[in-house]
Order: structure tokens, then sequence, then C-alpha cells
């Protein structure tokens, strides 16, 4: 599993997903560092500058997308419409915001049903 923060995924084809990655993004592994969602704010995150990304392709299996704020499931909706897997879900945020606790507990009963 890998896990991408401060980043935008902008196309799924077939089983690879496109991702626009700021670059000066913190490694989501270090476990000296509090892990805050996106959605409560921290006074002592780093500033990102706007425009300084990378593209990065994956291949996967399985994608989950965790975002904050505002329920986003264009994905979700562009990946049902291409039938790009036999299996596809919408979990967490991309279903209905909320908090951490409600976006692990919907994913793992969506988890634990496959």
């Amino acid at each position: 599993m890998q896990a991408y923060i401060s980043t935008e995924a902008v196309k799924a084809e077939g089983n690879k997903i496109y991702l626009k990655a700021h670059r000066q993004r913190t490694d989501p592994y270090t476990p000296w560092r509090t892990l805050i969602p996106e959605n409560v704010h921290n006074p002592f995150a780093k500033k990102l500058k706007a425009g300084d990304t990378e593209d990065i392709v994956i291949e996967s299996d399985f994608v989950i997308l965790a975002t904050g704020g505002q329920s986003d499931n264009s994905l979700y909706r562009q990946l049902l419409e291409q039938k790009a897997a036999p299996e596809i879900y919408c979990v967490g945020d991309s279903q209905q915001p909320g908090r951490v606790w409600e976006a692990v507990t919907s994913a793992n009963e969506v988890a634990r049903s496959i």
C-alpha cells in the first residue's frame, strides 16, 4: 500500500491511476509527525507552492481516495461510467464528508464485504 498526500487523482485508465502531486509534500509514513486530515486547520503546516507538482503514474487493483471538507465523487462516477473494474465502491469523504472515524469505518465495512 502506498499513501499520497497533497496529491490529486486526475485520470484513471485501465489499472493505471494518474496523479498530480506536490513536490514539497510531506512523507505520510513519518511516525513522529502528527497526521491531521486536510479539513482540519494545522497552523504549523508547511505551505506548498502552487503549481510545484510532479506527475505520477501508478498501477493498482484498488484505489482509496481520501478528501476533506466536501464530498467529491467525480472520480468514482467516472470509474463507474468507464466500467474500470468489476466492483467499484465509494467510501469515506467521497461519499459524505465526516470525521476520520466515519471515513475509516465506512471503508472498513466495504473492505470486509469484499
